[in-house]
């Protein structure tokens, strides 16, 4: 992974820790507002991602690497499949200053590039989670 230093300062340890999963399933559990929506979100995006690369080595070796977490390992077998993550679905952190919304696009780029995804994050105001699909949401 390769970030700047607004994205390393919104997300730490995450480029350190050479994948977006190994960081929500470590320190991302404090930082993530909704923690369990976007795990089990990001959960079927990596079942999706390893489907449409016919189950790449590194996508084994991660899977192998997250297996023992009960968490994980309780999502992973819901079988639930994505893809990349729409723009309209924020991703809620908790900063220094308190919590913000990030809307991001995730760009898979092909086989040939090592499996490798392009993330645009956009800082907003936090917003109180929709209740119901379709709802606007409200800023603190």
């Amino acid at each position: 992974m390769a970030a700047n230093d607004a994205y390393e300062a919104l997300f730490p340890q995450r480029v350190e820790l050479g994948n977006a999963m190994h960081w929500l399933f470590g320190p991302g559990r404090k930082l993530v507002v909704n923690w369990e929506a976007e795990v089990t979100s990001d959960v079927a995006r990596m079942r999706g991602i390893c489907a449409h690369f016919g189950n790449p080595p590194a996508g084994i070796s991660l899977l192998a690497e997250l297996q023992n977490d009960p968490d994980f390992a309780r999502l992973w077998l819901r079988r639930e499949v994505s893809y990349d993550r729409p723009v309209d679905e924020p991703q809620y952190i908790y900063t220094a200053s308190g919590p913000v919304s990030v809307t991001m696009q995730l760009q898979s780029l092909p086989a040939q590039k090592d499996l490798l995804q392009l993330c645009v994050g956009v800082v907003r105001p936090y917003r109180v989670p929709a209740l119901t699909p379709g709802a606007r949401t409200d800023p603190i």
